[in-house]
């Protein structure tokens, strides 16, 4: 059978950023750039689109996103990585089909990894999702490749309104599935302040009352029709700046899917960047 157009494009382009991305393991947010911006949609990703991307799993199954900080260390949700024991978690990096291995695509084989640490940040909340950040040590370093490298963090206190945020991950692709979906994808949404996100939440019908917060940070179209759903958690929303990727946000929470007036939640990674690097300083 001849291969798709779509199919054999893939490959190519995979191929390529293979051979270019394969040397810049010293660098962090470097990755082929983005045409446009299945999350709830958006598109699917091809090997090496997002390379910092991480499958966090428990039991075989896929439940929540990540993100590579370095070679030893992941960013993710506090909800995610208080969700189970840390000896049941596997971190699967380098995969774009989390469900099977495809050897003519994925030239570069997916590693997995169990978690030697976890951070919760001290002041998390479950039940409000404040500080809704945590930090997870691998059980060994990640072989930096074409498929797997570093994001960069962004400035303490950086201002992102305005920039389209990129969200990916392996979550829901409308918010009546049952489980998530086998390929990572992404979307890209516009970044709000908070007080137009809080306007947007009260414009709702019905309205709903949410009180935005300093460590938040919002993105969605009025609309709706794109955005993070369940099994996205974690993962993060990137903003290509000043020739990188830079992780802006790590999906937390929202009302429903892809609703009209309902812009997605994620934790402000500018308002941690201290105490991430503190937390990884006083624990190489």
């Amino acid at each position: 059978m001849l291969t798709s157009f779509p199919t054999y494009f893939t490959w190519l382009v995979s191929l390529l950023s293979f051979f270019l991305s394969a040397t810049y393991s010293q660098f962090c947010g470097r990755a082929p750039p983005i045409a446009s911006g299945r999350i709830v949609g958006g598109q699917r990703a091809f090997f090496g689109q997002i390379p910092w991307q991480v499958s966090v799993q428990a039991f075989g199954t896929h439940f929540c996103g990540a993100a590579i900080l370095n070679d030893r260390w992941i960013i993710t949700a506090a909800h995610c990585a208080s969700a189970v024991q840390r000896n049941q978690l596997t971190l699967v990096i380098g995969a774009l089909d989390i469900t099977k291995f495809d050897a003519f695509l994925q030239m570069i084989p997916e590693q997995r990894f169990g978690a030697d640490m976890i951070i919760l940040h001290e002041s998390f909340n479950r039940r409000q999702l404040l500080f809704d950040i945590a930090l997870i040590r691998l059980d060994r370093r990640i072989s930096f490749n074409g498929q797997a490298q570093p994001v960069c963090l962004p400035q303490q206190d950086e201002d992102f309104v305005g920039d389209m945020g990129l969200v990916s991950g392996w979550g829901k692709l409308s918010e009546n599935d049952v489980g998530s979906s086998a390929t990572m994808n992404f979307v890209q949404l516009p970044i709000i302040t908070n007080r137009d996100c809080q306007m947007m939440f009260g414009q709702r019908d019905p309205p709903q009352r949410v009180i935005i917060r300093n460590e938040w940070i919002c993105a969605g179209f009025r609309e709706g029709g794109r955005d993070a759903c369940q099994g996205d958690s974690g993962g993060p929303m990137t903003v290509f700046r000043n020739g990188v990727w830079e992780i802006v946000g790590i999906t937390s929470g929202g009302f429903g899917c892809a609703r009209a007036n309902s812009p997605g939640i994620f934790t402000r990674v500018s308002r941690f960047v201290d105490w991430i690097n503190q937390k990884i300083a006083a624990n190489p």
